[in-house]
């Protein structure tokens, strides 16, 4: 509760837990130790700060945490944004109103005329308006009127810088170097990646003027401080497995702790700060609660790994071969009534022959495919594995751990993986899930989960990783297009031609 001179006041859920569109730091807000460490570095510094990490993991709230919120102009990255419509968002958010516009060239260099409300509200003067022309391409008018205005921000923090083309990025980046040369102003980037290197690629100057600030997901222990001021400030208490379901749910996203907490402190009753102690032991209402959340996206997480694990080989298990190969190697079968001369036989195969050049070509087929779903597994298994036994400290996995720790087959497998790493980046798509599960670093050379859900997913609902696995079985005389057909005959032609030389010099040797 929060003291005052008539008597404490209740802290509400929203309050206590932050809320979605809250600029006030939550009142269950708990120093994270290196993590504040390394931001107040790169303020003391003087520098521009980058604070990135995977979403939920509260780098927002780092922010608000160590900077007066009035003191910073917050701007929101949109995709298919220029460097000019963000410097045009800085401006607005400053309290500029842009009168007109014209674009200038096709790289969107745009003239503006600008007017400021300059104010003493100290001393009750009378708003004035002062009107400036600047050219929103050029980062130095930009921040030149910014430094005139009546605005006395310190601080831009542009959010959300991931969702900004690389192009864009660069030509930030690259402007960031005359604000710290030329300006008293510092701007934070926050984004979701987890590779220092994202950034650094852009500019061979960037670590200069730029502390970079990981914001890593949040361990058990670090998780259960929350629980404990919440326990505290609204004098509840979690029973031991209502703690541990909270814990193992949130994954290492605080924000998802924050929203579970919330949800079953209301299913209690409890909205608010009160004097009156009260247990949430209801482990089956949390159960009930997760359950409402993660039943659709359980399934959807289920049906696209299975997706991505399933392998579909070929068989001839049951297969009529013989109006088979008629229907597609007929051209190439000896004994059909072709009355040509031996010499104009020569590419025709005995029913034998073109037999045994289909299980060749469909043992072939089905090598490739077992491998890829064998890295596939391995990918997915690595991940599982990794937040199970960390908690989730450590929720990407390099593509050569998983090569290095697979067996000898797969030594030569990391492009593979990587292929097969970007083939799980389009399921997620096909699938529609926007923002992604998992991103892949080509930096890093990792695949990352990324949503929270997905990770308790992985951590306590996906089981073992074989059980998400299909095989299907394809007879070779299913009815396929034309195409398929084509390519039938054309691989075992040349199976049937390889077998037969292969006899051949083998006949020759043994008779030398």
């Amino acid at each position: 509760m929060v003291a005052t001179g008539v008597g404490p006041v209740p802290l509400t859920l929203a309050e206590l837990l932050g809320s979605s569109n809250a600029t006030q730091l939550p009142h269950a807000y708990i120093n994270r130790g290196i993590v504040e460490e390394a931001f107040t570095r790169g303020l003391a510094a003087r520098t521009h700060v980058v604070v990135f990490g995977i979403p939920g993991v509260g780098k927002s709230a780092l922010i608000r945490h160590n900077i007066d919120w009035s003191d910073l102009i917050f701007v929101e990255c949109l995709r298919g944004q220029q460097a000019p419509d963000v410097y045009r968002s800085v401006l607005s958010e400053a309290g500029a109103r842009i009168k007109t516009e014209t674009r200038l060239t096709k790289k969107r260099r745009l003239s503006a005329t600008l007017k400021f409300f300059a104010a003493d509200t100290e001393r009750g003067t009378e708003n004035t308006e002062s009107e400036v022309t600047i050219d929103l391409g050029n980062v130095g008018d930009v921040f030149r009127v910014l430094r005139s205005g009546s605005n006395s921000c310190h601080f831009v923090m542009l959010n959300d810088f991931h969702l900004l083309a690389r192009g864009v990025q660069r030509r930030l980046i690259s402007d960031l170097q005359y604000v710290f040369e030329r300006t008293g102003i510092r701007v934070i980037i926050v984004g979701n990646w987890t590779s220092q290197a994202y950034l650094s690629d852009l500019n061979s100057s960037l670590p200069s003027f730029v502390t970079d600030v990981h914001v890593s997901p949040w361990s058990d222990d670090d998780l259960v401080k929350v629980l404990n001021k919440v326990e505290q400030v609204l004098n509840v208490s979690f029973a031991n497995d209502v703690a541990d379901e909270l814990i193992i749910r949130s994954a290492g996203s605080v924000r998802e702790l924050a929203d579970n907490c919330r949800l079953i402190l209301m299913a209690a009753g409890v909205g608010a700060s009160q004097a009156q102690p009260k247990a949430i032991d209801n482990i089956e209402q949390l159960h009930e609660i997760s359950q409402q959340r993660m039943v659709r996206l359980t399934s959807r997480y289920a049906d696209l790994l299975s997706s991505y694990l399933t392998a579909t080989l070929y068989t001839i298990e049951g297969v009529d071969i013989g109006p088979f190969l008629v229907r597609v190697a007929s051209d190439l079968m000896a004994g059909m009534g072709d009355q040509r001369s031996r010499a104009e036989r020569k590419d025709k195969y005995s029913f034998d022959e073109l037999s045994h050049a289909l299980t060749g070509v469909v043992d072939a087929s089905n090598e490739p495919t077992i491998a890829e779903q064998s890295r596939r597994r391995k990918l997915i298994e690595s991940i599982a594995v990794t937040i199970r036994q960390r908690g989730a400290s450590n929720v990407s996995v390099s593509l050569q751990s998983v090569v290095d720790a697979a067996c000898a087959d797969m030594l030569e497998g990391r492009d593979a993986l990587r292929r097969s790493a970007k083939n799980l980046l389009r399921a997620q798509a096909k699938y529609g899930f926007n923002p992604p599960l998992l991103a892949y670093d080509p930096r890093g050379n990792a695949l990352i989960a990324i949503d929270s859900k997905f990770r308790a997913f992985l951590r306590t609902e996906s089981g073992e990783i074989e059980s998400l696995q299909r095989i299907d079985l394809t007879p070779v005389d299913q009815d396929q297009e034309l195409g398929w057909r084509t390519k039938w005959h054309d691989v075992i032609k040349e199976a049937a031609a390889t077998n037969r030389w292969l006899a051949q010099n083998a006949a020759s040797e043994d008779s030398a």
